[in-house]
């Protein structure tokens, strides 16, 4: 699948994954390779780009922007490390595994 196709279904509340991995979707929630970057239910986008001040990469920069404009969530600061803990917990997409969560 693309990155926009990812993002699509993420907005839909469907599972995928694009073809490297490095952008999934469980239903709720949009991860950029281990990173949650949107969650569905509160209909937020987390800014992890270089203007947000919680920059991690230019390829999490690019798909925080792609969730922006597909879904119409609004963007949001990147959430606690505590509840970057519960979303460790959270499903993800067969056959991916949920690597660490970076603290803050």
């Amino acid at each position: 699948m693309t990155n926009e196709q990812v993002v699509r279904a993420w907005a839909a509340g469907g599972k995928a994954s694009n073809g490297r991995g490095s952008l999934t979707t469980d239903g709720s929630h949009l991860l950029s390779y281990d990173l949650v970057i949107g969650d569905r239910q509160s209909g937020r986008v987390f800014n992890y780009t270089r203007g947000g001040g919680e920059y991690y990469s230019q390829t999490t920069s690019k798909h925080v922007g792609l969730a922006l404009h597909i879904s119409g969530f609004e963007i949001a600061p990147p959430p606690e490390q505590a509840e970057l803990r519960l979303w460790k917990k959270s499903p993800r997409p067969a056959g991916t595994t949920q690597g660490p969560c970076r603290p803050r």
